[in-house]
């Protein structure tokens, strides 16, 4: 059970150095040395060669230069006071603490093709919610726990197209039979983690805070709180519909529903040619093929980049900023995601180093057999399993990439029908053990944002979290 080593050497450096990078570089060349056995200049190649083999696939590349794109998105965003859009939005319009969560909840849902950029832009809006410490500590804990497992219910999202790549490079696409968009969709609807985290939130935010007058929670916005809007539109009276303030707020909806929008349409333009033509007098039917078929990862990526085009172009046109302040916004966002890109190249790195070179899959498949491990109990073992990998590692697509191979040393002793069971545990296992996770990069972004402190939020956070997660893992013992 040597391939077991690299995990530990990793879950140990984390704990001394609190580092997601610094412990991922230290398994991956834990792994590289055994691979190597023991010879460590063979080893340093190895690693250098599984770094290569983790970005020289397009799919994975794509992946990479879309959180870019998506960090720069935001960082334009915030530098040219377009984020302050929405704290007007939610100034103007909310009425109550119970609603400006439900709203934010639901609002979290259009932009969960990226875990940060969700993060970051429902932060924008509850941050400049006046209300108590109470109130801002539940906020920051909804984000941290929602933003994770809405990138794993949501089809086009950079962690699903992560955990797809990584399944393909596993061959349990294939050995599910199914197209990449029924894959992602039956792991979503087993992913039984981030539909309880769901309803579990949305139940906890009608209960928590008293009704709140209008009068109190809809002063308008300060001048230097949104020092880029009109200054007309700061005043009560004014009309909404000044030319200022719904050009704001129409790019502000441009950007979640124009990506999600322009991804299908692209998804399903490059799956067009492939698709059935028996179905020609169905368009529907066709379309819905043709998305199963496209090419998922260039089509969000492509979006994504259009998106930040027309962000740019508007910005540009609108004089909020000139082109030398537009660039260093965009570098600033870029700049910020850096961290995430290297998790995901590493996380790749180290998989492939696990599967390929240590045959870990293999191993686990032994330590089954050995534990005589029954069918009905392997869903809550890997989701259980999954969210302590998690939850040391701090992160969602690490969790993935250890996750998934262990996933595969289970399929001798379950059905086709059972393995997106698996799937679905693994996603969910990631998503809790994230939340879970104390060193969570989402945590200390998010709890530094709203100035809590960790003990005030870790407390609400695994209430909740441990709810959420004795909830699933019933229901994983219940799905098979």
């Amino acid at each position: 059970m040597d391939s077991f080593i690299p995990s530990a050497i990793l879950v140990i450096v984390l704990m001394k150095t609190r580092s997601i990078i610094a412990a991922m570089i230290a398994g991956l060349f834990g792994a590289c040395l055994l691979a190597a056995e023991g010879n460590v200049i063979d080893a340093v190649l190895g690693l250098s060669g599984s770094l290569g083999r983790a970005i020289g696939e397009s799919e994975a590349a794509m992946l990479a230069f879309l959180t870019l794109l998506l960090g720069a998105t935001f960082g334009i965003m915030e530098h040219s006071g377009q984020v302050n859009t929405l704290k007007y939005i939610a100034g103007r319009f909310f009425r109550s603490n119970r609603l400006v969560l439900l709203a934010v909840l639901l609002a979290g849902l259009l932009t969960s093709f990226d875990d940060y950029l969700n993060m970051l832009s429902r932060s924008a809006i509850l941050r400049s919610w006046p209300g108590d410490k109470r109130f801002q500590r539940f906020a920051a804990v909804m984000i941290i726990v929602s933003a994770t497992a809405f990138s794993l219910i949501v089809p086009i999202s950079t962690s699903m197209f992560f955990l797809l790549i990584q399944a393909h490079k596993l061959g349990l696409v294939q050995q599910a039979g199914l197209s990449d968009l029924e894959f992602v969709v039956q792991t979503i609807s087993q992913n039984f983690y981030g539909w309880v985290v769901i309803c579990v939130l949305a139940i906890a935010g009608l209960f928590p805070f008293k009704p709140t007058r209008k009068s109190g929670h809809t002063r308008p916005p300060a001048q230097e709180d949104i020092p880029r809007l009109n200054q007309s539109m700061l005043q009560p009276g004014n009309s909404m519909s000044t030319t200022v303030t719904w050009p704001d707020i129409c790019m502000m909806l441009f950007i979640p529903l124009g990506l999600t929008s322009i991804a299908l349409f692209l998804i399903g333009w490059t799956g067009w040619e492939s698709s059935s033509t028996a179905n020609n007098a169905n368009i529907r039917l066709r379309f819905l093929e043709a998305l199963a078929q496209g090419e998922g990862t260039l089509s969000l990526f492509t979006s994504a980049g259009l998106v930040l085009v027309v962000l740019s172009v508007w910005i540009l046109l609108q004089r909020r900023l000139p082109l030398n302040e537009l660039t260093e916004g965009a570098s600033r966002g870029i700049y910020d995601m850096l961290p995430a890109v290297m998790t995901l190249i590493l996380s790749w790195a180290f998989a492939i180093v696990l599967i390929e070179d240590l045959n870990f899959a293999d191993q686990i498949n032994h330590l089954i057999g050995l534990l005589n491990i029954s069918k009905a109990i392997a869903p809550a073992i890997v989701f259980l399993t999954i969210t302590t990998m998690g939850a040391i590692l701090g992160n969602t697509w690490s969790a993935i990439a250890v996750g998934l191979p262990f996933v595969t040393g289970f399929i001798s002793i379950i059905d086709a029908d059972s393995l997106m069971t698996l799937v679905g545990a693994c996603a969910a296992g990631a998503c809790a053990g994230e939340t879970l996770s104390p060193s969570s990069d989402m945590r200390v972004i998010t709890t530094s944002a709203f100035q809590i402190s960790d003990v005030e939020g870790l407390g609400l956070q695994l209430r909740l979290c441990l709810l959420a997660t004795v909830i699933t893992c019933v229901g994983y013992v219940l799905a098979v």
